[in-house]
């Protein structure tokens, strides 16, 4: 029975695929209530295509269009959002990207027909979101769970060169994807897939123009939604899709080269008038710090001096790119800039201070890893600085104003990058130099009163714990880092309140339930960047403790600890990706009430991962009437392959299971 409901499942779908026509949605989708391969998904493309190809002008313009049809089933709340659509379009003083041929439409199962809704041309928008991109907005209108969505649209730029990347793959299923590509025949350009399901291809000859062409058409079938995670520096990475680079195009008997390899887009870059040239100018304004400069004695403090300098006095505009935007001397009289602006006036100033410093392009952490088996001028989207300091490549991020020097912004971190010294191109390995490193102390006293810990202690930030503490204290700085490793309260220097107000009626049969109260006394050194924080605090917790009769159970990591394991999986296909390093140590001292004693107690437990990799310690002392507890988590590599990762889900899963256990404290008889 089973198989047969299967096989009724797929034949309905592929009828429903089979009518891609736009506008020509079935009615038996519309009425469908959850999708057969999948019942839990929140909605699902049922067609998602694309038609890239060349257009030719009478005044040897060359544009690129690029046709898109979106079909999507919503089943759930979640899913509406599907119906929400950014198209981002590059413009430069000269030339922009457009949108043209816009509809968009809902269906939708009511009073026992299906009733269309159309996007009207007022429920378009367009919006500035930095210097040279706007994006066009519009949300599909009328639609809810059960609703079949229908968009199609073109976008013409006269930026060939760049093909965006297609994902068959998408974070929800995938019944039916194409990708269509019609290449001159004088363009050369290269695929770079990424992914492990399988796409179907077709190549044919296209007669009839007057350019002799190639059409190639991908198709990928039944794809399942790929999962977010946080632990890679983008997922997008591991689905299936496809980018094609422009190589090169061939006119006439001349070739002009693309992306033939690192060195051709580095010699490209550097004779560009908008790029090479600007490393290249002297910037008079800063001819009395490069002087300071060069009168230190050691080239460490030389680089220390004018990249604070650059730092401190330019203000990131929070653009990316690796093109200057205003040129560097407009850039250092307006005090702003984006990543290029900065970064490429810190080159510039550190090479007239007699410093060998190169850009280096990278992708953004977010953005994911370079590949570097394929030459591309378009993968790119940041750049930072490198120098050379005893044989060993520092790298120099001047956007953020509390990254010291020796340490990037987790934005700015990835595995690999493009050094450009000339016009030759060199792939360089990046390091992660973050660490974040944490120790505390803290003294609890335990309320039996109120049945809670109050506490005094301090916390010990150093290397990007600084750094993190006072990006989280500042609310215009950003990072992005959302990976949770184990709590460290450095957000509120305010300090928290419990939310439990004086007039709050309690319920005989209810035990009121105060929240946490955490507060920052004092913190030191908080405006010199080179070293560590220290801060001061008191708290007060109800969460970790509980008293029944005569005994005080205690949580064994007193909220300290982590709260989840992030890996469930029981393997894993691609490697895991720490934004930094963590170095975390707590000694928790707890004075004993008279009248108790320990009863009982966690075992102590030493684990670590091969190689050093990881670490974690636990262990309970009583000490004449204080309790120790001493907690040690160290995370080693920010980079785990998946031959490791089995022993790192192990780690989490044992530290979770110690954190479980109880510390009791027993009335003495």
């Amino acid at each position: 029975m089973k198989k047969i409901l299967t096989i009724v499942a797929c034949v309905m779908v592929a009828s429903i695929v089979s009518a891609q026509k736009f506008g020509k949605v079935p009615d038996e989708l519309v009425k469908e209530t959850f999708f057969p391969a999948d019942s839990t998904a929140e909605a699902v493309y049922y067609v998602a295509k694309t038609k890239v190809y060349y257009q030719f002008t009478s005044y040897n313009e060359i544009f690129l269009n690029m046709e898109y049809h979106y079909r999507i089933k919503v089943y759930q709340v979640e899913g509406e959002q599907y119906g929400n659509f950014d198209i981002p379009l590059y413009r430069t003083s000269r030339d922009k990207e457009k949108v043209r041929n816009l509809e968009a439409y809902s269906f939708n199962y009511e009073d026992g027909k299906v009733v269309k809704t159309k996007l009207e041309k007022n429920q378009i928008f367009e919006e500035e979101t930095s210097e040279n991109y706007t994006k066009k907005t519009f949300a599909v209108p009328n639609v809810k769970p059960g609703s079949v969505i229908e968009v199609k649209y073109k976008v013409q730029t006269p930026f060939f060169y760049s093909i965006p990347k297609w994902y068959f793959q998408k974070y929800i299923p995938v019944v039916h994807s194409t990708f269509e590509l019609v290449v001159p025949e004088y363009f050369t350009l290269t695929p770079v897939p990424s992914g492990a399901y399988p796409i179907d291809r077709k190549q044919e000859e296209v007669h009839g123009s007057r350019h002799g062409e190639l059409k190639t058409i991908l198709t990928g079938y039944r794809l399942p939604a790929m999962k977010e995670d946080e632990y890679v520096l983008n997922a997008d990475d591991y689905r299936a899709g496809i980018k094609y680079e422009l190589y090169s195009i061939s006119v006439g008997g001349n070739v002009d080269y693309y992306s033939k390899d690192w060195n051709t887009i580095s010699k490209n870059l550097s004779k560009n008038k908008n790029w090479g040239k600007e490393l290249k100018k002297g910037v008079k304004a800063l001819k009395p710090i490069i002087a300071q400069a060069q009168d230190l004695p050691s080239k460490i403090e030389k680089i220390d001096f004018i990249y604070q300098y650059v730092r401190d006095n330019m203000a990131w505009n929070k653009d990316y790119g690796t093109y200057p935007d205003q040129g560097l001397k407009k850039s250092l009289e307006a005090g702003t800039g984006n990543v290029a602006d900065i970064n490429m006036l810190l080159v510039n100033a550190l090479r007239e201070a007699g410093i060998a410093a190169n850009p280096f392009l990278i992708k953004t952490r977010r953005s994911g890893l370079l590949n570097t088996s394929y030459p591309s001028a378009t993968e790119f989207n940041y750049l930072i600085a490198v120098v050379q300091v005893d044989n060993k490549y520092v790298f120099l991020d001047a956007t953020s104003k509390y990254v010291p020097l020796g340490q990037l912004p987790i934005r700015a971190i990835n595995a690999s990058g493009l050094m450009v010294e000339g016009e030759t191109g060199t792939i360089l390995p990046m390091y992660n130099p973050n660490s974040l490193k944490v120790q505390t102390g803290v003294n609890y006293t335990i309320n039996l009163e109120d049945v809670c810990l109050d506490g005094e202690g301090s916390s010990r930030y150093s290397n990007y714990g600084a750094t993190k503490f006072r990006i989280d204290a500042d609310t215009d700085e950003d990072e992005g880092d959302n990976q949770e490793i184990i709590e460290v309260e450095s957000e509120d220097l305010e300090g928290e309140d419990a939310d439990y107000e004086e007039g709050d009626e309690e319920d005989e049969d209810e035990e009121i339930e105060f929240d946490d109260e955490f507060k920052i006394t004092e913190v030191a050194n908080f405006d010199d960047r080179s070293k560590f924080i220290n801060a001061k605090f008191t708290a007060r917790k109800f969460g970790c403790i509980k008293k029944i009769g005569d005994q005080i159970f205690l949580d064994a990591d007193f909220d300290y600890g982590i709260s989840e394991n992030p890996f469930t999986e029981e393997s894993r296909d691609y490697p895991v990706f720490y934004n930094y390093k963590v170095d975390l140590k707590r000694v928790v001292s707890v004075d004993i009430p008279q009248g108790y004693v320990l009863e009982s107690a966690p075992e102590k437990l030493s684990a670590a991962l091969p190689e050093n990799m990881g670490q974690f310690i636990y262990e309970v002392k009583s000490v004449s009437d204080k309790l120790l507890v001493y907690y040690t988590l160290k995370i080693n590599s920010d980079t785990f392959g998946y031959n490791d990762y089995p022993g790192l889900k192990q780690l989490y899963d044992m530290v979770l299971q110690k954190q479980d256990e109880k510390i009791v404290l027993s009335k003495e008889m």
